[in-house]
């Protein structure tokens, strides 16, 4: 797979154990300092246990359904901000699109320091 992403012109970056620290480090040592990262419960809980999240980016789809995989932040990713299994960490609102198909996508500032 590694060779077809490189013929495709992909550049695979070595970081380390792939903490988010080690992700943004190999990131920026390459002058990339804005990092957009598109990902579900795992990349966002990768990011905000290393408290490297100022953003949060959410897309509502307006489907209901009942299958529910997992949680958006899990207890461990939580814990290691200080935040305990009943509690909450309060996010601001910067911006709302509705698109024309009633799809919501938000955007939160995420607090330097929970």
């Amino acid at each position: 797979k590694r060779e077809v992403l490189q013929r495709a012109g992909v550049e695979l970056v070595n970081s380390g154990n792939g903490t988010a620290t080690e992700i943004v480090q190999a990131l920026s040592a390459r002058g990339l300092n804005r990092i957009v990262c598109e990902g579900g419960p795992g990349i966002f809980g990768l990011f905000i246990a290393d408290k490297m999240l100022d953003q949060l980016y959410l897309t509502l789809d307006p489907t209901l359904t009942t299958d529910v995989e997992k949680n958006l932040v899990s207890a461990k990713a939580a814990s290691s901000i200080g935040i305990s299994h009943n509690s909450n960490l309060q996010l601001s609102l910067e911006q709302v699109v509705v698109d024309s198909d009633s799809t919501v996508f938000l955007r939160y500032a995420v607090p330097s320091n929970p």
